[in-house]
């Protein structure tokens, strides 16, 4: 323990010894240089340099979305979501809606369906569609297969099978 800690001591006194000659050196020197002060001094001398004026910037007013639903509770997002969705789907006959397009993600297909109100809905299997009470089956890259609950007589119901194809295709065309 006593060769650790004469080691010690050892290195202080080195650097206690290179701290001095240092202190030296810069004493020595400044006297021919100049010193902090005098740098100082000769600064104060200088007349100031005046900047450019910085550009103006235009402050653009943005909208205030007080009344708007907190984007971080996903519960009120999905419900409201698919209450639109499903409301505005329901508010027309079948005969007024329009299927304008097909979109494959991952696995699922979503149909994009325009309603006379030149309101565009995405829609998925099992969502309801129609006055008719209505939900979609099926959903190919060509059509939307629906399955309606018709009322016949009172009390009774029947299940009929519609589609909306793509705009643009012909009836006839295979998936």
């Amino acid at each position: 323990m006593q060769g650790f800690s004469r080691q010690i001591v050892l290195v202080v006194l080195i650097a206690c010894f290179v701290c001095i000659v240092g202190l030296v050196y810069i004493c020595l020197h400044q006297k021919r240089g100049m010193g902090l002060q005098a740098f100082f001094q000769e600064l104060k001398k200088q007349k100031p340099v005046l900047l450019e004026k910085p550009p103006s910037i235009q402050i653009k007013k943005i909208a205030a979305y007080l009344e708007a639903r907190d984007p971080f509770k996903y519960e009120e997002l999905s419900s409201a979501r698919d209450k639109q969705s499903s409301y505005g789907l329901q508010s027309f006959p079948l005969s007024e809606l329009k299927l304008v397009g097909i979109i494959l993600q991952g696995d699922k297909f979503w149909a994009i369906i325009k309603t006379p109100d030149k309101r565009i809905y995405r829609a998925t299997i099992g969502m309801r569609i129609g006055q008719n009470n209505g939900y979609i089956t099926k959903i190919t890259k060509q059509r939307v297969d629906i399955l309606e609950r018709k009322d016949v007589v009172e009390g009774d119901w029947i299940n009929q099978p519609a589609s909306l194809h793509l705009m643009g295709t012909k009836d006839d065309q295979q998936d």
